[in-house]
């Protein structure tokens, strides 16, 4: 058992020094120079994080409704921020003549989004107060979530189901809010020289990432939000505040640094989470100061402690207005304003449309992802040989895969093995015995992890077959599954996926590089044709087991069981891992193209299951796979296998039948 917790502890220990090795020699910046230096490459990486970045469309606003206040109007507006892409809004207008300094009040993961009490406070504080107050739903949240009428979590699988097409959560919702910072200096009320931005828990994140990115923002106040992107990676956090690939290029104390010379007040909350607590909070602004002092303007940098929850509670907005005031309009030092009297609305007046009238140009998640697989497959035009090279090449690139190292060696005798596959990462292998000479081997992947792989059916029938099966822990899984990973909604791996996704290195591609290292080391010097290799994934593992045959000559072929049949679906993700959600697989094609790059060799799709997690039936199949022969040149015969209700006996049949496939063992 001793084997099991080192296993895991050293990955642990692998995730947190990698983390740490990517910014620890970064020098902190002394002069203006330096900033402009840091600011310029902060910001161009951020644009390459957030993926799809459209030229800007016209706004078309729309005035649909107005209620009139003491002192301020509340509008209900919608707004274009892509094309065909609506924004559902309000506007608080004061009372009286502009141009007003103006507030972006972005919601976070408040249960009414844009409508919710807490957010409605702030924004008629601000109103009352003399402030421009625009407030939209972000992606997927509000009036925009999946369902109308109905609050949606976006921070999970939904969320995650963005990664692939190449337009992560984190990456749609900055784009949105630059927007609605074109949308504020389009309204004649707007001083659009005085814009500030605020938001709490997810909306302080946006908070920051957008004034980092966007110039045009002079005063940033996140509230429970900020730490350093390093300790997120101690506890979980939801999908849309995952930067992807963001310590490979910055930590949040740079992000809240490019403000400078503009105002920002960091609001943190005693008793809040360790990653948005005092402590880290801190240390994140350790590096900003250096930008403040570096441009002279350290007292424009202001941090304030709450002894509170996870809130953005009256105390808190009342410093926020102080701090506003101070830097938007010039008065008074930045000590907390007292709020006006402030009586919130019924959030159904709020409401741009009644549910049920909703009309389709306000997109959702899960329409958005949908219509953006339906564009990758039309895309994959018909290819030959160097086709298929130039994604296989693409696919190493997404999945981040490191170089080839020297020759991996299996240590351990009998059933029990281990590899090394990376500095600081152990792989546990159980086996059905030492593999004899020339024997076929199979590397079986389970989400469960060795143990249970053996333990299937499948793997007793291919034993008494006389087959060497190798069983690998992937990271996270088996012995390597690390304590409170599923610390969002109950997803298996939520935690491993979004902590390598901040480091850049997906799960999915940490997955690929042990199988494909576990696959050297079982051939040892002996050509791939002495030792036939193939991997068979079942369930989630199958994504792994068939990028790995895809990018990997050295395999002699791949198996799916249960595993997803496609990302494109008209329904919700439901039970599956995160794991499967690359980053930016749709430039590769859908499953059935990926299959399509294991040519020459053979995959086999096995009882696949649709997103939602139920069988896909085999007239689904044969329109999912239907033209992948002729769109990537292959021979009928040669094109990815699929079946669909397959029994435990009929899957077994079926592999024994694809001799080509997996190679009858040498008796």
């Amino acid at each position: 058992m001793q084997e099991s917790k080192s296993a895991a502890d050293s990955y642990r220990e692998w995730i947190d020094q990698r983390s740490r090795s990517l910014r620890s020699g970064d020098p902190l910046p002394s002069t203006r120079a330096d900033v402009k230096d840091r600011t310029r490459a902060i910001r161009k990486a951020m644009r390459a994080a957030a993926g799809e970045w459209p030229d800007r469309c016209p706004l078309a606003p729309e005035v649909l409704g107005t209620l009139n206040r003491d002192g301020y109007r509340i509008e209900r507006i919608i707004f274009q921020t892509r094309t065909g892409v609506f924004t559902t809004a309000n506007a608080y207008v004061p009372s009286g003549s502009g141009p007003f300094p103006a507030v972006l009040c972005v919601h976070g993961h408040w249960a009414g989004a844009r409508r919710d009490p807490v957010v409605q406070s702030r924004c008629i504080g601000l109103a009352k107060l003399g402030f421009f107050v625009l407030a939209p739903d972000a992606w997927g949240a509000g009036e925009r979530g999946t369902r109308p009428g109905e609050n949606e979590y976006h921070g999970g699988l939904l969320g995650a189901s963005l990664w692939p097409v190449g337009t992560p959560l984190w990456g749609l919702q900055l784009y949105d809010n630059v927007r609605a910072l074109d949308y504020l200096q389009s309204r004649p009320e707007v001083d659009d020289r005085l814009i500030g931005c605020t938001g709490a828990s997810g909306g302080g994140n946006q908070t920051t990432s957008l004034s980092a990115f966007d110039p045009r923002i002079k005063c940033a106040v996140p509230v429970c939000s900020v730490g350093t992107w390093h300790d997120y990676l101690r506890t979980a956090c939801c999908v849309d505040e995952v930067v992807p690939g963001g310590l490979t290029f910055a930590e949040e104390g740079d992000l809240l640094g490019l403000v400078a010379p503009g105002g920002v007040m960091v609001i943190t909350a005693t008793r809040d989470t360790y990653h948005f607590g005092p402590k880290s909070s801190a240390a994140a602004l350790d590096g900003t100061r250096a930008y403040f002092r570096a441009v002279g303007a350290e007292d424009r940098l202001r941090h304030q402690l709450f002894e509170s929850g996870h809130d953005y509670s009256r105390p808190m907005r009342e410093a926020m207005y102080g701090w506003m005031t101070r830097i938007l309009k010039e008065k008074g030092d930045g000590s907390p304003i007292p709020e006006p009297e402030v009586k919130v609305e019924d959030p159904a007046a709020l409401a741009c449309y009644p549910p049920a009238a909703r009309p389709a140009r306000v997109m959702t998640t899960q329409a958005w992802v949908s219509g953006r697989w339906e564009m990758a497959r039309k895309s994959v035009a018909r290819e030959g040989k160097q086709g298929r090279a130039n994604r296989r090449k693409q696919l190493r690139e997404l999945l981040l895969l490191p170089d080839a190292g020297p020759q991996p060696t299996l240590k351990g005798a009998g059933q029990e093995w281990r590899l090394e596959t990376e500095e600081g990462v152990t792989v546990p292998v159980l086996s059905n015995g030492d593999a004899r000479p020339g024997a076929t081997r199979i590397i079986l992947l389970h989400p469960g992890g060795r143990a249970e792989a053996m333990r299937t059916t499948l793997a007793q029938a291919l034993m008494r077959e006389g087959y060497g099966i190798a069983a690998p822990d992937l990271r996270g899984c088996g012995s390597l599954a690390l304590p409170n990973q599923d610390g969002v909604r109950g997803i298996d791996d939520h935690n491993l996926v979004e902590w390598g996704a901040w480091i850049g290195r997906p799960l999915l591609g940490q997955w690929v590089h042990d199988v494909l290292w576990l696959t050297r080391a079982l051939q040892g010097e002996r050509t791939s044709q002495e030792v036939p290799v193939v991997v068979i994934g079942i369930r989630e593992a199958g994504m792994a087991a068939l990028c790995a045959c895809a990018v990997g000559p050295e395999l002699h072929g791949a198996v799916t069981v249960e595993s997803l049949a496609s990302f494109r679906s008209d329904s919700l993700p439901h039970q599956q891992r995160m794991a499967v959600f690359a980053p930016g697989l749709a430039r590769v094609g859908d499953i059935p193209q990926i299959a399509a790059l294991c040519h020459p060799r053979t995959s086999m799709a096995a009882n696949p299951v649709r997103m939602d997690g139920m069988p896909a039936s085999q007239e689904e199949l044969v329109k999912l796979y239907g033209g992948v022969s002729a769109r990537d040149d292959l021979r009928p015969e040669d094109a990815p296998r699929y079946a669909a209700g397959l029994s435990d006996q009929g899957l077994l049949r079926e592999l024994l039948l694809l001799r080509q496939l997996v190679p009858r063992p040498v008796r």
